[in-house]
């Protein structure tokens, strides 16, 4: 590999490769602390298939879908806790207004299911 600066000399311009080389053996011997142990030729040349790409649209919905749920328990949980929920009333379309209210009925469908989980739990006890 040819270095980018040189004493005394006229400098070369790293190629893209030799660059590239470079910042990836740069940054894993900063973090990591060890040079790296991939095959750097085999990164460069791979190309995710079709499926790959369809397989990570399917887990990235999976992922939104389970935070939306999330959310939606989390909300279900404050309106629970101390009666604040959100103001639907100021949603103008009455079909988004539904679609919403819809989406926080689920989140209190999943915490009353986890309500009554919990209550019959042994590792869980009430406190008043």
């Amino acid at each position: 590999m040819r270095q980018a600066t040189t004493c005394g000399k006229e400098e070369t311009p790293l190629t893209k490769e030799e660059l590239e080389f470079t910042v990836v053996t740069l940054v894993a011997e900063t973090f990591l602390r060890q040079p790296p142990t991939f095959n750097t030729q085999y990164l460069k040349n791979h190309q995710p298939n079709l499926f790959s790409r369809v397989e990570n649209m399917f887990g990235r919905l999976i992922h939104y879908g389970f935070d939306a749920f999330l959310l939606s328990a989390f909300l279900a949980g404050v309106k629970r806790s101390t009666g604040l929920t959100p103001a639907l009333s100021r949603v103008p379309d009455k079909d988004i207004r539904h679609i919403l209210e819809s989406y926080l009925e689920i989140g209190e469908y999943a915490f009353d299911f986890a309500v009554v989980f919990f209550g019959r739990s042994q590792f869980f006890e009430r406190r008043r």
